[in-house]
């Protein structure tokens, strides 16, 4: 039986790993990433409503050019979009990302998401790190979703690409509000910004932000309560810009880690409001980080960046959970006890960005990168023992959660039994280069080298997982055939290290990714509305899969390779004056292309939907008696998504759910009102990609109601 240790392991693989993904330290576009500058957006001036197109579309390609000449799919979540949907996870971002799928939250710990069906990273300000929470998106200036393989860019990453969380910052123009907000399951939020200047001539701004956020769930018993407090310092003094954004978070909420399903894959046999836990297991995070910056235009040709982050998060408590149930509705308990998990990121790169113009190539450059990276993560688990004297216990889920809880409540926790360290370290260099040899066309060169040095220790026994130094490139073609319309075609490598053994205790060789891809971006002259469409094969090979276990020891095996292939649609912004879209479709076909078990070969991938859709809109008025509402609303599907090879189970059901917004704006105040999950629909999110401990349900409808003011 595959123990709950080394599937959590694997939903969780981006902890660890995270850090080999060592950014080249992207140079900075104009303006800075993190910021807070927003340059003009064509002649746009709507009342009532929040813009879905972020001003600045550089993205986090480590390429200072506008996101429609990036030969690459990249999707902008404007901080602006988020509020009018009121997303509050990663995992609802995704629910709004072509692409992007939402991969669940275990143990209520974290949201993690696929992107074009593999795992996702995560970055902040274009420095990649391992995260064990949810951080609040009061802090966010937007978010960057780069789809495909980056290792040119970010030194070792995922396949599937990852979410760059771009921090706020402040200038002239950033307000200062103060927001509160109710709703379903006894919500409240209380929500502020304050943004000053420091000096009379406008160079330095300050900008603090705080959260105090409490609720329930529509899980019995399920609670939690979130505090927040956020520094951002911007400087800007003409040829040199930089900035210094940090906070502290602390999020406490009840473990739960989902309902198994039956062996057939059919749902467990009570409501969707059902409990396995207790009130009192519940996991604390509290986490310190700091990033900043600082660019130094020498000359009109040349500039330098230097960046660097540092990021604490430590995770305490117990998680109970159930698996293995059968159609009698019997499974088994079992508990995990955090004491604690601490997770250090930090990084530093430096960055030189040198313009051709005088060598006659226009709008050509080069930047050449370096870029040290390094995290540490302690993890002190307990185990518990049950009154029978083992570490898990049997019960029948129909006995109901009282019995249940009772016995968690017996159980008592054990010393610590695993005492497990990892330390990585990755050095990067990389080189790219933009030219133009004629006005429409630009030619992408990229290449990097890195190197992670991986250490594992666990109960004293010590593993060597460091692979070897490797090159990955890039390439890109693309042609703005019309002013605003280009079309490309780019190839992109991606590596990952694997912190797996085989049967003979020799270390899994890395994730291999490779992707071609072909799109065409069109953004209207006005900057208005961004068109995008893309079709990618991506390659990925190595993948760990469970084996058997040795001497108590979980080994894995590599079952060969998958070839994802898919197309991807988007529209993003304004339509009209008064209307505006976040509009988008994926499809996509993953396959086993090669495997140790033939049988496998050419048949569909497992827990990934082959299409999705969503589509938000808004439509405010912006004359006449009603000057200032707005309406909007979303609706999004996700096709079913296939749970074993042969048919044998049941897959997890296609679902569509419909979001809807009202809102009215009156000079500084402002009111909203969301509602979540319009119709009620029944719907179920997998947390490991694995029937043994089943699905979670998805929330029910839900309404909540804001009030703002600016200063």
């Amino acid at each position: 039986m595959v123990s709950k240790n080394s599937l959590r392991a694997s939903c969780f693989a981006l902890i660890p790993v995270a850090a080999f993904s060592a950014s080249a330290a992207s140079a900075q576009a104009t303006p800075a990433e993190g910021s807070g500058e927003q340059p003009p957006q064509g002649d746009i001036v709507v009342t009532g409503s929040r813009t879905f197109l972020a001003s600045d579309t550089s993205g986090t390609t480590g390429l200072p050019i506008a996101i429609e000449k990036v030969p690459q799919s990249i999707s902008l979540v404007s901080g602006d979009f988020i509020k009018a949907a009121n997303l509050k996870t990663i995992g609802q971002v995704a629910d709004y990302t072509p692409g992007a799928v939402n991969a669940g939250s275990a143990e209520q710990i974290n949201s993690r998401i696929k992107l074009r069906g593999f795992a996702a990273g995560k970055a902040v300000d274009g420095l990649t790190l391992g995260e064990n929470f949810n951080p609040d998106y009061a802090t966010i200036e937007r978010l960057e979703v780069v789809k495909g393989p980056a290792s040119v860019v970010y030194g070792t990453s995922f396949t599937g690409g990852l979410v760059n969380r771009v921090t706020k910052g402040a200038n002239s123009n950033t307000p200062s509000y103060i927001s509160l907000q109710g709703g379903s399951y006894n919500e409240f939020r209380a929500e502020g910004q304050l943004a000053v200047p420091l000096d009379r001539d406008g160079h330095l701004h300050a900008l603090v932000v705080g959260v105090a956020q409490r609720g329930d769930d529509f899980k019995d018993v399920v609670k939690h309560h979130d505090y927040v407090v956020y520094i951002g310092l911007n400087a800007d003094y003409g040829n040199v810009t930089g900035f210094i954004h940090g906070g502290y978070e602390r999020h406490v909420r009840t473990s739960f880690d989902g309902i198994p399903t039956k062996a057939d894959g059919s749902p467990a046999p009570v409501g969707r409001s059902f409990f396995i836990g207790t009130a009192k297991d519940e996991l604390t995070t509290n986490a310190l980080y700091a990033n900043a910056n600082l660019t130094w235009h020498t000359s009109d040709s040349l500039e330098f960046s230097l960046k660097g982050q540092i990021e604490q998060n430590t995770l305490r408590g117990a998680a109970p959970y159930a698996s293995g149930l059968d159609n009698a509705g019997n499974a088994t308990l079992g508990v995990q006890i955090y004491d604690p998990l601490r997770d250090m990121n930090y990084g530093i790169g430096l960055t030189s960005l040198w313009k051709l113009d005088h060598l006659g190539l226009r709008d050509s450059f080069v930047t050449v990168a370096a870029l040290y990276q390094g995290e540490r993560i302690h993890n002190d688990q307990r185990d518990v023992t049950f009154p029978n004297g083992t570490d898990e216990a049997p019960v029948n889920l129909l006995a109901g959660e009282d019995a249940i809880a009772s016995l968690f409540n017996a159980a008592v926790p054990t010393p610590i039994i695993s005492a497990h360290n990892t330390f990585t370290h990755t050095f990067t260099l990389s080189a790219q280069a933009v030219l133009k040899p004629i006005e429409q066309i630009s030619i992408l060169l990229g290449a990097s080298y890195s190197k992670p040095s991986i250490a594992d220790t666990n109960n004293g026994r010590s593993q060597d997982f460091s692979p070897k130094g490797r090159m990955s490139y890039r390439a890109g073609l693309t042609w703005e055939f019309l002013p605003g319309a280009n079309v490309y075609g780019s190839f992109s490598q991606s590596f990952q290290p694997q912190l797996r053994i085989d049967v003979n205790s020799n270390v899994l060789p890395p994730l291999v990714g490779e992707q071609y891809e072909v799109g065409a971006k069109y953004r209207t002259l006005g900057g208005k509305l961004l068109l995008t469409a893309a079709a990618f094969r991506i390659t990925q090979t190595n993948k760990a899969a469970f084996d058997r276990p040795v001497n108590g020891t979980d080994r894995y095996k590599p079952i060969g390779e998958v070839t994802y292939k898919g197309v991807e649609l988007q529209a993003l912004g304004h339509v009209t004056r008064e209307l505006q879209v976040n509009a988008g479709y994926a499809y996509l076909d993953p396959k086993i292309t090669k495997s140790s078990n033939a049988a496998t070969v050419g048949k569909t991938d497992l827990f990934l939907p082959k299409n999705t859709f969503s589509l938000y809109t808004t439509y405010s008025l912006q004359s006449g008696r009603l000057k200032g509402a707005s309406i909007g609303g979303g609706v999004r599907y996700i096709s079913d998504q296939r749970t074993s090879l042969t048919g044998v189970t049941r897959p997890i059901p296609a679902y569509t759910v419909v979001d809807a917004s009202i809102g009215y704006a009156l000079e500084k105040w402002s009111f909203q009102l969301n509602i979540r999950n319009l119709g009620d629909k029944h719907y179920f999110i997998n947390n490991y990609d694995s029937l043994f401990y089943g699905n979670t349900y998805g929330v029910p409808r839900s309404a909540e109601f804001t009030i703002s003011r600016t200063f």
